[in-house]
């Protein structure tokens, strides 16, 4: 018996289009976001996948929707795997706000009225120790999680032994997790 972990980005947004920092603020998925969903579906059925959680953020509630329906299983609702809070940031063009300066990216994580970094480090902690109790479980499960590419990304920098302080400089250089993308987790702290 095993436990199979999978991580997915929701579909492509309404703030993915307008190129925003859309953090916490809820944003519809666009027609292209809604097909993306769809070929995620098609995707976990490949995957056996036989539970889903989601953030409760809507385009990541409304892209695992779409796998929950597609295999007949429940959606489960975990609130910490949401974006990560931009604070004062957050609806303001990325362009024009930071462009690819990466002094300016730094100061995303620190925020006025934001999450800040040892918040967001704290959080994915948490999630980790979640997931190992999850792989202890011994049951034969392929567990999806819907949520969004900055969470994401810090999380596999933090199992690829990274720390905080290393989370801007990974989240500019690192392959970007792409609207509907889904990867396995296959080692954790």
């Amino acid at each position: 018996m095993s436990v199979k972990i999978f991580i997915a980005r929701h579909g492509e947004s309404e703030g993915n289009i307008s190129n925003i920092f859309t953090g916490t603020i809820d944003a519809k998925l666009t027609n292209l976001g809604r097909i993306q969903a769809q070929e995620l579906a098609e995707n976990s059925v490949k995957l056996k996948i036989n539970r889903i959680f989601s953030s409760h953020l809507l385009r990541a509630k409304e892209t695992a929707k779409f796998v929950a329906q597609k295999l007949n299983i429940t959606l489960e609702i975990k609130e910490d795997i949401q974006e990560i809070s931009f604070g004062i940031f957050q609806g303001q063009n990325k362009n024009t706000l930071i462009g690819t300066d990466l002094e300016k990216s730094k100061q995303l994580l620190y925020a006025k009225d934001g999450e800040g970094i040892q918040n967001i480090e704290k959080r994915i902690l948490e999630f980790i120790k979640y997931l190992k109790y999850l792989k202890n479980n011994k049951s034969n499960q392929s567990i999806l999680f819907v949520g969004h590419s900055n969470f994401w990304s810090f999380l596999i920098a933090v199992l690829e032994g990274k720390t905080a302080k290393d989370f801007v400089e990974i989240r500019v250089n690192r392959k970007k997790f792409q609207n509907g993308e889904i990867r396995e987790i296959t080692h954790l702290l």
